[in-house]
C-alpha cells in the first residue's frame, strides 16, 4: 500500500513538532537574560524536488550562542530581538523513495546567523542565513551520491513554553532541497 505524499508530509511535520517540543533543551533567545547558550533537537521532512522522489525524514541537533540583543553577550538594541550564531547537524532517519526503485538520504551541516524577533510575550519570528554542507546519496538503479557547500536561508516562528520552546521553520538547503 502506497502512502500519499501529502499525508506523509503532514504526519512528518506533526511528528517533528511533537518530538522537538518534547525534548527542547533551552529557553528561547528572547526569554530570560543570561541564557547565552542554547541546545535543541529537530526533526522534519526533507523534500527533494527531483521528479519521482518522495519525502525523507531527518532528525538532528542544533545549538547557538546569543551574541547581540536583550539578554545576550553584548546587549544592543536590535528592535527587541536577538542575534545569535547557530549550528545544526541533521541525518536521515527515514529514507525517501525514488522512482528508480531505490532510496535517497541526506546529511546536512550548517552554520547560521539567526535573528529572533518577539511578537508577543510568548511568540516570536525567526530568520536565519548562513552556509551549509550537504551530502546526498541515492541507492538503487540510479546509484548516485554527491556533496555540496553553499548558502542557506530559513524562516520560522517559535512559541515559548515554561521549560523551553517549540520552533517551526522552513530551511532552503539548496534550490531543490528543502527541510
Amino acid at each position: 500500500m502506497k502512502i500519499d505524499r501529502a499525508l506523509m508530509g503532514v504526519v512528518s511535520v506533526l511528528l517533528g513538532l511533537i518530538y522537538t517540543g518534547a525534548v527542547q533543551a533551552a529557553p528561547p533567545v528572547t526569554q530570560a537574560a543570561g541564557n547565552l547558550v542554547y541546545l535543541g533537537v529537530k526533526g522534519g521532512i526533507m523534500d527533494h524536488d527531483a521528479q519521482g522522489t518522495d519525502y525523507a525524514f531527518n532528525i538532528g541537533a542544533y545549538g547557538g550562542y546569543n551574541l547581540l540583543g536583550e539578554g545576550a553577550r553584548f546587549p544592543q538594541n536590535l528592535g527587541g530581538g536577538t542575534l545569535s550564531v547557530e549550528g545544526e547537524f541533521t541525518v536521515t532517519a527515514l529514507k525517501g523513495d525514488t522512482r528508480g526503485a531505490g532510496d535517497w538520504n541526506v546529511m546536512t551541516l550548517g552554520g547560521y546567523a539567526a535573528y529572533r524577533f518577539p511578537l508577543q510575550n510568548q511568540f516570536y519570528l525567526k530568520g536565519k542565513a548562513g552556509v551549509r554542507w550537504q551530502d546526498v546519496d541515492v541507492d538503487g538503479a540510479v546509484g548516485w551520491s554527491g556533496s555540496d557547500t553553499g548558502a542557506s536561508v530559513g524562516l520560522g516562528a517559535g512559541w515559548k513554553l515554561s521549560k523551553g520552546n517549540i520552533e517551526a521553520e522552513v530551511t532552503i538547503i539548496e534550490s531543490d532541497l528543502t527541510f
